[in-house]
């Protein structure tokens, strides 16, 4: 597995920098030559709409059910074809899944959020640097080019829902007052429900899992990034983390954050300091 962390203003940089991190991470795994695989393109072997009919309410650790599943016609914001699913895994992790209907390369990218998380924004090149979904660097345009499957989901909550409030949901912790299980998820458990929920729905769409798989998170998204590397290695093939949000910020700038997690690693034996 191909790991990148940045921090400070170069994990602001815009473009180049983060296209050159995630094309690293694909050459590192892609070829023994240097160079990144050529994966030939995979075509859906289901209709998008009959996802809804398959059960995956089965999935080890990760009981998963689909709310939705649509085509989206190509436009300004997403130039191709493709199959939109949402869905939720046990109890409250909200995901989403845009896959590629005729230009799939066998690549999937989940996308970290960002903040106190709690909101699910899709992934597109309109939303992708602002809200839950900022990556560890700006301007990159992973869905025009309609190779890569992106998933992303909401931390394992829901925040506030003011739409009048900038960036409401991902200021909003509330949600974590007497909530064990929520702060398990944002910590570090959503990531890893989402990942196998994503898969699961890629493999009954595309009749195969990804070849490679890769995680991109700034700032919260970071610190998860920094979870999945430590405890869930085999899910991604690369990881790209920006500003990764430690013990030390937790203290600085969540004070009530903090002391619920003093009590949930108490109560549950969690070591945040693993990351």
């Amino acid at each position: 597995m191909k790991f990148i962390q940045r921090r400070g203003s170069v994990a602001r940089r815009a473009g180049y920098a983060c296209a050159f991190a995630l094309l690293a991470a694909v050459v590192s795994v892609g070829s023994q030559d240097g160079k990144a695989a050529i994966l030939p393109v995979v075509t859906p072997v289901a209709a998008c709409t009959d996802l809804l009919k398959i059960d995956f309410t089965g999935l080890e650790g990760a009981p998963t059910k689909l709310d939705s599943a649509v085509v989206v016609e190509p436009s300004a914001a997403v130039p191709t074809e493709q199959c939109v699913v949402t869905g939720y895994v046990a109890s409250k992790v909200k995901f989403t899944v845009w896959m590629p209907t005729k230009t799939w390369t066998q690549r999937l990218l989940m996308k970290g959020c960002g903040g106190y998380c709690g909101n699910l924004i899709a992934p597109t090149p309109t939303t992708y640097d602002v809200g839950g979904n900022s990556g560890a660097g700006v301007g990159c345009p992973f869905v025009p080019s309609g190779e890569l499957a992106i998933a992303a989901h909401n931390g394992g909550h829901t925040g506030n829902t003011n739409s009048g409030r900038f960036l409401a949901a991902i200021a909003d912790g509330m949600w974590a007052i007497e909530d064990s299980t929520s702060l398990i998820d944002f910590f570090y458990a959503a990531n890893h429900k989402a990942t196998v929920a994503a898969k699961a729905v890629i493999n009954a769409f595309y009749g195969r899992n990804p070849t490679y798989s890769y995680f991109d998170g700034c700032s919260s998204g970071g610190r998860a990034a920094l979870h999945e590397a430590q405890r869930f290695p085999k899910d991604y093939n690369g990881i790209l983390a920006g500003l990764p949000h430690d013990r030390q910020h937790l203290r600085e700038y969540l004070p009530s954050f903090v002391e619920c997690s003093r009590q949930l690693q108490t109560q549950w034996h969690i070591n945040l300091d693993r990351g």
